[in-house]
């Protein structure tokens, strides 16, 4: 076999694998879904919220498999369904189903929960609440719940004013790379609230920020230069 009908050989292997394999991805996905696998049921929810896959873009279609899903307690489906009411203003439904997933500790769920006890949307409005959600997530590892905890104490809200604890918890955010904990983080060395007042370090962690895209971060740069 010469050299040129190898690479040729070649070529056409990977073009049909290339091919094949995404369909029969796609086929095992279907199949799955209609025989009652949650996990797959999610997924073509999520190919038909987002018009993927060779699938078009159905809001329909995709809470009918995101339902099917989370009805068997899948907490990812949950979540999906919750973003998908939210985002057609049903708050009510999204703050259930926001719930149903939040119970079964998926992080993604609390904090959204979280914020919507903030603003009272599809709940009574309770920062104290909100507060207990952002930490359970935060505890989670959630960097937006460690962050949006830290300000919680940092102003006051729903909690009494510890800049030790607010200080602890951006930076919990900071070091997981969200450019705006990063940046609030710098303010916080700067000032030395919750940490002790240092401006290598707030420095350092304000060009972390810009670097991760916090365009705000530049005057906390320009400040301590």
């Amino acid at each position: 076999m010469t050299k040129k009908i190898v690479v040729v050989w070649f070529l056409w292997v990977f073009a049909a694998t290339a091919v094949l394999l995404p369909v029969a991805y796609i086929g095992a996905i279907e199949v799955g879904a209609r025989k009652g696998f949650p996990d797959a049921q999610n997924e073509l929810g999520r190919w038909y919220d987002q018009g993927i896959w060779l699938h078009t873009s159905n809001q329909r279609e995709a809470a009918i498999w995101y339902s099917k899903a989370a009805e068997k307690d899948n907490a990812k489906a949950q979540y999906n369904l919750g973003l998908l009411m939210e985002a057609q203003r049903d708050y009510l439904r999204a703050a259930y189903w926001y719930t149903r997933a939040a119970i079964q500790n998926f992080s993604p769920a609390q904090h959204n929960l979280a914020v919507m006890y903030v603003k009272g949307l599809g709940v009574p409005q309770n920062l104290q609440r909100a507060n207990y959600l952002f930490e359970k997530a935060a505890q989670n590892e959630n960097e937006l719940s460690q962050f949006s905890l830290g300000i919680a104490y940092a102003k006051g809200e729903g909690v009494a004013i510890d800049h030790s604890k607010a200080a602890y918890w951006v930076y919990q955010s900071a070091k997981r790379g969200f450019a705006p904990a990063q940046g609030y983080l710098a303010i916080l060395y700067v000032q030395g609230l919750g940490v002790k007042k240092d401006f290598d370090e707030a420095l350092t962690w304000a060009e972390k920020a810009y670097a991760n895209g916090d365009k705000r971060a530049i005057e906390t740069i320009k400040l301590i230069e």
